[in-house]
């Protein structure tokens, strides 16, 4: 986590659940709803984004459908054709094509870095890029995936990088 640090200048990290992330990482998810503000000494900053263990945030099968189900719900709101695959899902959109497999989504580990750009405030109207449900919008700007995860745990809210 050192080197994450020098590297790209990240002295936090917020762990979403791995879906989120991989929604982050490969679909056009830009925002990351929260129920709470984004901490102004925050915005600006480049962060790490952490996925959690747990497809849908806890074990067994019932959250991994509802997890899978959530954010394929949310991507079809942002203009994703979704369809199941044998391996997974399959996201379409503007020609582009991913896959999620569930065997393949990182779990406990950084996969990439965001500027936290702005914070959305609650609000009744939404945006119309789909993702954005929740009270706090936390906008995302220039994603860089890492070149590969770094494995470790995570926390609740945003957490300093040892």
């Amino acid at each position: 986590l050192a080197s994450l640090r020098r590297a790209f200048g990240v002295d936090y990290a917020l762990t979403l659940w791995p879906e989120w992330v991989w929604a982050i990482d490969n679909l056009d998810k830009l925002v990351e709803n929260r129920g709470w503000p984004l901490p102004p000494a925050l915005q600006g900053k480049r962060i790490a984004l952490h996925a959690g263990a747990n497809i849908g945030g806890r074990k067994g099968e019932p959250a991994t459908r509802e997890g899978m189900n959530a954010v394929a719900a949310m991507a079809h709101a942002a203009g994703w054709k979704i369809t199941q695959g044998d391996w997974g899902l399959v996201f379409t959109k503007d020609g582009v094509e991913k896959c999620l497999q569930l065997s393949k989504v990182p779990r406990s580990a950084i996969t990439s870095t965001a500027v936290l750009a702005s914070c959305t405030p609650p609000s009744p109207v939404r945006s119309d890029d789909g993702w954005y449900v929740g009270d706090y919008g936390f906008r995302l700007a220039d994603r860089q995936a890492l070149p590969a995860p770094i494995h470790g745990s995570g926390a609740q809210g945003f957490w300093r990088l040892p």
